[in-house]
């Protein structure tokens, strides 16, 4: 892995509970070869971004570099930034940055605080709850 790699301080969560759906096919698949490039390289650097990043690149709602859910995902990054006690432009590992995010994971009420209001709150609630179950 050369250079760090941006991600949204919200995309932290978004990996952790990724389970291959998304907004499509192409989504998919760009969110799953981050997730995967991540796992094979725990010890990668990630910068800590408010713009667009990996992820974002093949999201519909991606429009040339600007989110059409600007508002809801800035606000998705601020509240982990917070959680996290980090901040934008940070730079560190991803096990690191995984270990952090691991509070938020593990707290229903911290993660429902984050981004209850998101469109796949289903999907992670269910893996939220497969991970608590396997503690």
């Amino acid at each position: 892995m050369s250079g760090p790699l941006p991600l949204r301080p919200h995309h932290a969560l978004c990996l952790r509970f990724f389970v291959g759906k998304g907004y499509g096919d192409d989504f998919v698949s760009g969110m799953a070869a981050v997730q995967n490039r991540l796992r094979e390289h725990p010890d990668g650097r990630v910068v800590l971004t408010g713009g667009a990043d990996r992820v974002c690149a093949r999201c519909p709602n991606n429009a040339g570099g600007v989110c059409a859910s600007a508002e809801k995902s800035s606000r998705y990054d601020e509240k982990c930034l917070s959680a996290f006690g980090l901040s934008l432009g940070q730079i560190l590992t991803w096990s690191e940055l995984e270990k952090i995010a691991q509070r938020v994971v593990l707290s229903p009420a911290a993660r429902a605080a984050v981004c209850s209001d998101c469109r796949w709150d289903s999907v992670c609630r269910e893996q939220q709850e497969k991970i608590r179950a396997s503690r």
